[in-house]
């Protein structure tokens, strides 16, 4: 009688199953949810430095409305088209504008800085039930912060700016007594 001896080959089939399901399921998701963070990150970043740029362009009064361009046109428009669209971003981005005073220059008329604040909420692509970590499980806030010169500082006329002593001080020596000044 012959002696039937059994081979290896049909092994690996028995293996294939529950080795693709492990690198699926711990690999390939979430590597996804790790470059939808990258994107999302990164045109967040897009939108902030949007809206400073036009909040630098702005009044002060139309920069800070709660229904203007900067708080709602801009992140509406952004989320809905291009980049924003594919970040997954979810309803509901925060926007503060700030506006602070700079340097003052030897006419005594201070430059004007703003300051954009924009939190988004990044909602991963695909929700991995064993992963309750922030960016891979559940929702991730990012926040951005970006500061641009405001092109006219005359448009500035709401926040009361303080001029530094040290400018007006500096002025005031170098102007004769009894001159001035119109």
């Amino acid at each position: 009688m012959k002696n039937k001896r059994r081979t290896n080959k049909g092994t690996v089939i028995c293996e294939a199953g529950p080795a693709l399901f492990i690198l699926i399921i711990f690999m390939f998701f979430p590597m996804l949810d790790i470059l939808g963070l990258g994107l999302a990150s990164y045109s967040g970043y897009m939108l902030n430095t949007w809206q400073t740029r036009e909040a630098a362009l702005l009044n002060a009064n139309e920069a800070q409305a709660v229904e203007g361009q900067i708080m709602k046109s801009l992140p509406e428009y952004w989320r809905t088209n291009g980049l924003g669209a594919l970040a997954n971003v979810q309803p509901g981005i925060q926007t503060e504008v700030v506006y602070e005073d700079g340097v003052a220059d030897s006419v005594l008329k201070a430059d004007k800085v703003v300051h954009v604040t924009t939190t988004i909420q990044y909602a991963p692509w695909f929700t991995v039930p064993f992963f309750d970590v922030p960016g891979l499980g559940k929702p991730f806030p990012i926040t951005f912060s970006n500061r641009g010169h405001v092109e006219d500082p005359d448009l500035v006329t709401n926040q009361g700016a303080q001029l530094p002593n040290t400018a007006s001080a500096a002025l005031s020596s170098s102007i004769a007594p009894g001159t001035s000044i119109h």
